[in-house]
């Protein structure tokens, strides 16, 4: 990635702060009832995981995990919180996982990853990873940003909500910047983040870039609340047998 993130981070620690995220009991439902389903409690691996809530998430369930992230302190913070027998926490860039051997997981997760590689073509290389690593017959979950307009396509019950999302985004965009509120040390501190650009990607383009790099997808759509935002498409995909 190109660094902001790991920025991101480094920002908000220095300000005392705990979590750059947390995990959220009432955001992870999809996820939860997509880890639920499966057959098996396999071994599963998770592209962008940050400081590792999903991870850990994965692993209560019965997974043996692996969970990648290209910023260095995530990763730090992530092994220093979670400390499951059966999570591996791994620095890595998701478009360069020639080290990680094919075929060596049952199921892949990425909440999020997706939607900040902006460009297609490197999109393309990371989903040519993630295909190559999942088993015949395995099955991949995205959860990633849908533009404003999208969403309103999709979920028009939520139009205000829509325009809201839309208004925010231009503003972001407009300023480059954000400050955000966080509690640490028992005070609220306010910290300034850099906006990170996102893919702007509609749900039929992420069904297409799946579908390029040989998944079939067996289900795709807008749902709100997401993870990241109010709005997140959530595809199901699988590696053909």
């Amino acid at each position: 990635m190109d660094g902001t993130y790991e920025e991101r981070y480094q920002a908000v620690y220095a300000a005392g702060v705990r979590y750059l995220t947390r995990r959220e009991p009432d955001a992870e439902v999809h996820l939860r009832a997509f880890l639920e389903q499966q057959s098996a409690r396999g071994r599963l691996i998770e592209f962008g995981c940050g400081e590792g809530f999903m991870a850990s998430l994965a692993a209560e369930l019965g997974y043996q995990v692996t969970a990648v992230d290209s910023a260095p302190s995530a990763i730090a913070r992530a092994r220093e919180t979670h400390r499951h027998p059966d999570i591996t926490f791994l620095c890595a860039d998701v478009r360069e996982l020639d080290a990680l051997p094919s075929e060596s997981f049952d199921v892949a997760i990425d909440l999020g990853c997706l939607h900040i590689i902006t460009e297609d073509e490197a999109a393309r290389r990371y989903l040519a990873h993630a295909f190559r690593l999942l088993r015949r017959g395995g099955c991949a979950y995205y959860q990633n940003l849908v533009p404003a307009d999208d969403a309103e396509a999709w979920l028009p019950g939520k139009a205000q909500l829509a325009g809201s999302w839309r208004q925010r985004l231009a503003e972001a965009q407009a300023t480059g910047s954000f400050i955000r509120s966080y509690e640490a040390n028992g005070h609220s501190v306010e910290v300034e983040l850099a906006v990170i650009s996102s893919a702007k990607r509609p749900l039929i383009q992420q069904v297409a870039l799946l579908g390029q790099a040989g998944f079939s997808v067996e289900s795709a759509r807008v749902v709100s609340p997401g993870l990241n935002s109010p709005f997140e498409a959530i595809l199901i995909s699988r590696k053909p047998d």
